[in-house]
C-alpha cells in the first residue's frame, strides 16, 4: 500500500478497512491512498469502532497491534537507542 501502481487521481475514493496499520510506514500508505485519489480517502482502523476502545479499556485488546510492528522488523523506541556507556 505504500506504492501502489497507480497514476495519480486515478480513483475517486479510496477505502482501506484495517489495512493501515500493517505498514511499514502508515503515514506513507496515507499519502499514497492521497495520491491517486480525486475526492478523498476513508480509512477503518480496528479502534474506530466504540467497542473495540471499550475493550481496550477494559484490558481485552490492545491500543496498537503489536504484531504488525513486529512483523515489519520494528522494535520498541527504547530498545532502538544505544546503550549508555557508564
Amino acid at each position: 500500500m505504500e506504492r501502489l501502481g497507480f497514476t495519480d487521481r486515478a480513483f475517486d475514493f479510496v477505502v482501506v478497512h484495517q489495512g493501515l496499520h500493517h505498514c511499514h510506514s502508515p503515514h506513507r500508505g496515507l499519502l499514497e491512498m492521497y495520491r491517486v485519489a480525486r475526492r478523498g480517502v476513508l480509512a477503518f482502523e480496528p479502534r474506530d469502532t466504540r467497542l473495540v476502545r471499550l475493550g481496550v479499556r477494559l484490558g481485552f485488546g490492545q491500543e496498537y497491534e503489536i504484531a504488525a510492528v513486529a512483523e515489519n522488523g520494528l522494535r520498541r523506541f527504547d530498545q532502538t537507542l544505544p546503550k549508555a556507556r557508564i
